[in-house]
């Protein structure tokens, strides 16, 4: 039970657990965050008689606690015990003077009404703040380091240099060496769980724990994977999940800017690109030009279609300049060239030819 009042009444009982009691007293302490509380006996609110009263000279006392866990009067937690020394020191009063001591190491100090009267120690050279250490042969001043660490409230901080764990020479806010292959444990039995990186107070990503799956998420941008130690994006997903490799603006879901090869036996090949245009008014053909880097060594036709009378798309085969219904598409030193029978519904209607350009 942390930072909550407790209600509290202490007796002082004479001459058994069971004894008269010379002095009651009640107290409202507040428990710190370990549950625990720590009072004064004679700063309470006396109930019966007064603290300076009690004659601790003439036998036994007793100290007799109750306690009421909600704050108030209905105490329900008791405890008594015997007191084996006078608290405080109060017998002090009756003390004799202290005699003389030999060799001058006190002079002129007696025990007077609970303090040292008179007193003149000797500082060995000692100044404020300073602390007694052994070296193993004397006692001698000592000035302890300063502590970095400053606690405030139920947090602890210190922000004016770097913190090393395994090393001396830390070379970042928080440095840790070490020759274990663990280097650091984050552990939360929450079921989701994340690491946050913070601009500022405001959030910029997750290493996110979830459905027993790890996850990395950008909150207000895509993703960017770098390779090389050099500042380029190798593989780039944008925040509406388009993936780009070796292109940083991917236009579709997946965006390669590159060669690829697809299977163990695949052909290199460096894009796909589509052509569209219109046939010519008249005429058994139309001409393109190639795109830039396409020739008719590294480009292959992967399909070629014509608007037929303007309703159906139809998909040309190879061309045969002998056949007079053949279709197709030949390949020259300057251009590309969709060849179709010389007949009207093939006139200015619209075409589409895919080219794949392989290394």
């Amino acid at each position: 039970m942390k930072s909550s009042n407790v209600g509290m009444q202490i007796s002082i009982l004479t001459g058994s657990v069971t004894g008269t009691a010379v002095y009651v007293e009640t107290q409202i302490p507040t428990t710190n965050a370990n549950g625990l509380v720590t009072i004064e006996i004679g700063n309470g609110t006396p109930v019966t008689g007064t603290f300076a009263g009690i004659d601790w000279s003439t036998g036994t006392y007793f100290i007799k606690t109750e306690i009421d866990p909600t704050g108030g009067t209905d105490y329900s937690i008791t405890g008594t015990s015997q007191l084996l020394s006078v608290p405080y020191a109060l017998m002090s009063s009756f003390a004799k003077n202290v005699e003389t001591i030999p060799n001058n190491s006190v002079n002129s100090a007696k025990i007077q009404d609970g303090s040292i009267a008179n007193a003149d120690l000797a500082s060995m050279g000692a100044t404020a703040g300073q602390v007694l250490s052994f070296s193993g042969t004397a006692w001698a001043p000592t000035t302890l380091a300063p502590n970095p660490w400053i606690p405030s409230g139920t947090k602890i901080y210190y922000n004016s240099g770097y913190v090393g764990i395994g090393t001396s020479i830390p070379k970042s806010p928080l440095h840790v060496k070490t020759s274990l292959s663990e280097i650091a444990r984050f552990e939360s039995s929450a079921t989701s769980k994340w690491i946050a990186l913070y601009n500022e107070d405001t959030r910029k990503g997750l290493l996110w724990s979830a459905d027993n799956e790890i996850k990395l998420r950008s909150d207000e941008g895509g993703l960017a994977f770098q390779t090389g130690g050099v500042n380029t994006d190798r593989i780039t997903i944008t925040s509406d999940g388009k993936t780009g490799i070796g292109d940083a603006t991917p236009d579709a879901t997946l965006d390669v800017e590159g060669t690829v090869v697809i299977g163990s036996e695949g052909r290199v090949f460096f894009e796909i690109r589509e052509i569209i245009g219109t046939t010519e008014l008249t005429g058994s053909y139309t001409s393109v030009s190639y795109p830039t880097g396409y020739t008719k060594y590294n480009t292959r036709i992967l399909s070629a279609e014509i608007n037929y009378n303007g309703t159906n798309w139809n998909t040309l085969g190879m061309f045969t300049i002998s056949s007079e219904y053949s279709v197709g598409c030949s390949l020259s030193n300057s251009s590309i060239s969709i060849c179709y029978p010389d007949l009207p519904p093939y006139y200015n209607k619209a075409f589409r030819i895919l080219l794949m350009k392989v290394q």
